[in-house]
């Protein structure tokens, strides 16, 4: 679905005008149509982290640099997943100010077992400054959640012919309470379906993981408990 059908398709539901364009078109309803449409995609954006918005970045440090970069499409770090490829040890963060302060300025002779890191001023800081290269990697949600119909992926909308790289039916529905509510129509019907929807989605996007009532595994190792647990006399 492009954004023209999409929109057309919430026009027609709506019973307004149905128009033939979007992008540049100047009539109210391709106007709040545009609206409704790019703030859902914002807010699904941060609602969900999305399968197909996950990317990974490797680092290769440099010795007495802290900083690094972030990517071009960065919008946020995925919990648990940065690692010391070298040193074969999970980072920890990411670090509050307090607590990057804590380790800059009160740890001592900035010795620790472990890296830590920060993200700030678009880039990502790593504790201790690495002396030597090493390898790091993180896996984080891209802030492209529109693609070209050649399969460029972008911020937002530009063209008719854009498509969403997220669950179009979602986003249909998220710009169509939007939409009603800009136009001064009832709508809470619409949102309900949109939300409960939204939340279903949040549960199953890139599968669900199987909770096993004898293993857990914490930093890479498996720890084993009985299945049943009988509490003390």
């Amino acid at each position: 679905m492009t954004l023209l059908s999409i929109c057309q398709d919430i026009a027609r539901n709506s019973r307004v005008k149905v128009p033939s364009t979007i992008i540049g078109n100047t009539e109210l309803e391709a106007v709040s149509l545009l609206q409704a449409i790019t703030e859902t995609v914002a807010d699904l954006l941060k609602r969900i982290d999305w399968q197909e918005l996950q990317a990974e970045a490797t680092i290769t440090t440099v010795a007495s640099t802290a900083g690094y970069d972030l990517p071009t499409n960065f919008d946020r770090i995925t919990n648990e997943t940065a690692w010391n490829v070298t040193r074969k040890l999970p980072m920890l963060g990411t670090t509050s100010a307090k607590e990057w302060q804590n380790l800059k300025n009160a740890t001592e002779n900035g010795s620790t077992t472990v890296d830590f890191y920060r993200i700030r001023g678009s880039q990502i800081l790593v504790y201790p400054t690495p002396s030597s290269v090493e390898s790091l990697i993180y896996e984080y949600t891209q802030n492209t959640p529109v693609e070209s119909s050649g399969g460029t992926a972008k911020a937002g909308w530009t063209v008719d012919t854009d498509v969403p790289r997220i669950d179009a039916f979602l986003v249909e529905l998220g710009a169509r309470w939007r939409f009603k509510r800009l136009l001064g129509k009832p709508y809470q019907e619409d949102l309900a379906q949109f939300n409960e929807t939204a939340l279903l989605k949040s549960g199953s996007d890139g599968g669900r993981r199987t909770i096993t009532p004898r293993v857990r595994v914490s930093n890479g190792m498996k720890w084993a408990y009985p299945e049943t647990v009988a509490a003390p006399l």
